[in-house]
């Protein structure tokens, strides 16, 4: 049975992977925490409709996740890092999109466009860890990524309902700019180091 190793981990080579992983699962974060408090100070709703309507778009996001992951990557035939980089811009498009005045059909359009986005970019980024940290690797990747999943799953939820105390598109643009981050990341990413 595989255990993560995190003693054996080059950081050098992966902590911009990890980074990823935590920016990516910390934008999920506060979209689960904000989508319902938006539809219903932004479009007048209920609670209980709110939900509803919050509950029927995350489901569209996550219905965008799984096409991006289990069709479009399978035809995609590029490097990891491209489609990393791919799924950062489409990402932070869409996410700058929810800043605007938007009809609950064009926020839901743009939430589909983030769950796409992220589709893309975090299996592409779990690839480019794979293959960082070479053969037989498995238990470590997952001890990094379950690094920055844990790390997200605190900091999103938490980030988000603080922000929409500021203001109900500041959560939204600090996602826009996390996604950019996130392109920065794997344009700047250093060197793989092989033993």
């Amino acid at each position: 049975e595989q255990t993560a190793d995190l003693k054996g981990i080059e950081w050098r080579s992966v902590w911009h992977c990890l980074l990823v992983t935590t920016c990516g699962v910390v934008v999920y974060g506060i979209l689960q925490q904000t989508t319902g408090l938006r539809i219903q100070d932004d479009f007048g709703k209920e609670p209980l409709a709110a939900a509803s309507r919050a509950g029927a778009i995350m489901t569209l996001m996550a219905l965008s996740m799984v096409i991006a992951q289990g069709i479009v990557l399978r035809f995609l035939a590029l490097r990891p890092n491209y489609t990393v980089c791919i799924g950062a811009l489409v990402g932070a498009g869409a996410l700058f999109l929810l800043v605007g005045d938007l009809t609950i059909i064009q926020f839901g359009i743009c939430m589909a466009g983030v769950g796409f986005a992220m589709g893309l970019m975090l299996p592409a980024n779990l690839a480019e860890m794979s293959l960082r940290t070479g053969n037989d690797s498995q238990g470590r990747i997952a001890g990094i990524n379950g690094i920055g999943q844990g790390l997200g799953m605190v900091l999103g939820p938490t980030v988000g309902a603080a922000l929409y105390q500021v203001s109900n598109q500041a959560p939204y643009l600090l996602s826009s700019v996390l996604f950019i981050i996130v392109f920065g990341l794997y344009i700047l990413r250093p060197r793989a180091v092989h033993k």
